[in-house]
């Protein structure tokens, strides 16, 4: 029997696989809507890393600071290193392939780490959890949709699909079953964040004259208020 410490976690993984299968679904690709909710989401997760995982750091030791900020630095680097190293490498179909199969390997392992991490969150402070929760489910929804960008190929297989899907709640029974110490968790949480910037303000912040600075800032200043609130417990 599943611990009542586990149910959110678990809540959080099975919330994901729904997010996936709508998501996979709805093609915005071309909505007129798509970089409003791409602006806003980038509110919400960089006022999130500013205002409530930074502070985070600062409240454990000098050692786990550093294992966390250099764990950021390693998730944000891995992204871009290995993308990177493709488009230079490689072209024509070779560069789609090898795309379609680094895409799939970086969404798994994100997603298998971040149900480790919020079974791992939610168990030292659930609303830490759920600000945590909040950002990844909008930036699973923006993935789904980067990735018919990139090549349409890899969402029309099934397994891909399945996999992709339910990898959040595999990461989560992992975390059930596995007793992480709190050095591996600051690890994991770190690339989880920094893996997250690197998509976030790297490949899906809309550039030049794209986006919407208005829902940008809402999407901030809503982030703010609700950080704030928690600040006041």
């Amino acid at each position: 029997m599943i611990e009542e410490g586990f149910v959110l976690p678990i809540l959080f993984g099975l919330i994901l696989v729904i997010a996936h299968y709508i998501s996979q679904r709805l093609n915005i690709q071309h909505d007129a809507h798509r970089m409003k909710i791409i602006s806003f989401t980038a509110g919400i997760f960089i006022t999130y890393l500013i205002l409530h995982m930074l502070p985070q750091l600062y409240v454990n030791n000098l050692f786990l600071n550093r294992i966390s900020l250099l764990s950021v630095l390693i998730g944000f680097s891995f992204f871009h290193t290995i993308e990177k190293y493709i488009y230079q490498h490689e072209s024509g179909d070779r560069l789609k392939m090898d795309l379609k199969s680094v895409h799939e390997f970086l969404l798994f392992l994100y997603y298998v780490v971040v149900g480790i991490v919020l079974v791992s969150i939610t168990q030292l402070n659930i609303v830490n959890g759920i600000l945590l929760f909040i950002p990844i489910l909008l930036f699973t929804a923006l993935s789904t949709v980067s990735l018919k960008q990139v090549h349409e190929i890899m969402t029309s297989k099934k397994i891909t699909k399945t996999v992709l899907s339910i990898s959040a709640l595999f990461g989560a029974l992992i975390g059930i079953f596995l007793d992480i110490n709190i050095v591996i968790y600051d690890a994991l949480f770190g690339f989880v964040v920094g893996s997250m910037l690197y998509v976030i303000v790297v490949e899906s912040l809309p550039k030049e004259r794209e986006g919407n600075p208005l829902f940008f800032i809402l999407g901030l200043v809503l982030y703010t208020i609700i950080i704030s609130f928690t600040w006041l417990v």
